[in-house]
């Protein structure tokens, strides 16, 4: 081979190689701040960015235009969207994103990303979307994320986030969709989450939560669903429920409620899904079930509780609706001891034992008297 066509081959390898591989400079780069620029680097380099599954045509840290990569969007000379779910993003999450003071849109969603949610992330004001679903993230859900005021989605679900639900997520009013499903999180659901009045949205199913569902949660009237199933909820159905008349799914299976199923639930006209199995409801089913007429092209079901029925159109209905319910029920009776209504655990035992000892004192006051009535006849 001439000595001069070695020598042009060579140069083109060098220039492709650098074409391929160039960097971006972020202190030459002018569409968006340096320290935006940075922490985008920050995010590409610590979260495996070279095995990113679009990372040939991405052009992340090659061009010197970061508003033109995947999954940027820039608007007035700032980040405003960072998605980049569903590629492959291994590591943390890294604390420089702080710097993206005007971002409104992050999605890291359907990753491998590990360690805690950063607490810094509450200084991003104008967030708006926050995606960190199906990762592998853990510790607590940070109370600080109730400081940004402007999120309308947040989504954690299906992660191994632990601990409970912060109150401060109550301070969220322009919250539309709540998405916290699949944890292991514990404790009681915050009666502060009914302060949320744009809420449509609130899936807390499949976690190890307990206590009572709180009555303030029928504030939400705007509420289009609500999860809660796959927990260890004990108590009563709030009657207050009545009043989520906007309500098109109403889950609550697999817990451990108690008591009737209460007749306001007649009330919610939209549902077109009503899931109350797998409990210790019992007696009467109300009536007005059969109000529910959307429910006869959805999803009703009652079965594997202690639920009964007199009324012949409602059995039809039932039947209609949710056949082979009345297979699945147990009798009343058969209740264990240790899942019964709160009334019925401390009220019955408590007037039957105030009762025995008014009994007992009346006898020892009776005899009491007969004695001295003895005493002063014989005196006599």
């Amino acid at each position: 081979m001439p000595k001069a066509s070695f020598i042009f081959l060579f140069l083109i390898c060098i220039l492709w190689t650098n074409t391929i591989h160039a960097e971006t400079n972020c202190a030459e780069q002018v569409a968006i701040p340096q320290t935006e620029c940075d922490a985008l680097i920050v995010l590409y380099e610590n979260n495996n960015g070279l095995q990113w599954n679009d990372r040939k045509d991405s052009l992340w840290n090659e061009s010197d235009d970061p508003c033109g990569w995947l999954g940027v969007e820039c608007a007035e000379e700032h980040v405003i969207e960072i998605n980049r779910a569903n590629q492959n993003l291994v590591g943390t999450i890294p604390l420089q994103l702080v710097s993206l003071t005007h971002l409104q849109v992050l999605s890291l969603a359907n990753n491998h990303l590990t360690g805690r949610i950063p607490e810094n992330l509450s200084n991003l004001k104008e967030l708006k979307t926050l995606h960190l679903h199906n990762n592998r993230l853990t510790g607590v859900i940070p109370s600080v994320l109730g400081n940004l005021e402007n999120l309308q989605f947040l989504s954690l679900y299906r992660n191994k986030l632990s601990g409970g639900i912060p109150i401060t997520l109550g301070n969220l009013r322009n919250l539309v969709g709540l998405y916290l499903y699949d944890n292991p999180l514990t404790g009681e659901i915050p009666p502060e989450l009914g302060k949320i009045e744009n809420l449509l949205y609130l899936h807390l199913y499949k976690n190890q939560l307990t206590g009572k569902i709180p009555s303030e949660l029928s504030n939400l009237s705007k509420l289009l669903g609500l999860w809660l199933h796959e927990n260890t909820l004990t108590g009563q159905i709030p009657t207050s429920f009545g009043q989520l008349t906007a309500l098109n799914i109403l889950s609550l299976r697999k817990n451990q409620l108690t008591g009737t199923i209460p007749n306001t639930l007649g009330q919610l006209t939209q549902l077109v899904e009503l899931r109350l199995d797998h409990n210790y409801l019992r007696g009467e089913i109300p009536t007005s079930l059969a109000d529910l007429k959307k429910l006869t092209r959805g999803v009703l079901d009652l079965g594997h509780n202690y639920l009964e029925t007199s009324d012949e159109n409602l059995l039809a209905y039932l039947t209609l609706v949710n056949p082979g319910w009345i297979e699945t029920q147990s009798p009343i009776d058969s209740i264990p001891e240790e899942i019964t209504d709160d009334k019925e655990i401390y009220q019955l035992p408590t007037l039957s034992f105030w009762k025995i000892w008014l009994f007992i004192l009346g006898i020892m006051l009776l005899a009491k008297y007969a004695f001295k009535s003895t005493q002063m006849s014989t005196k006599s």
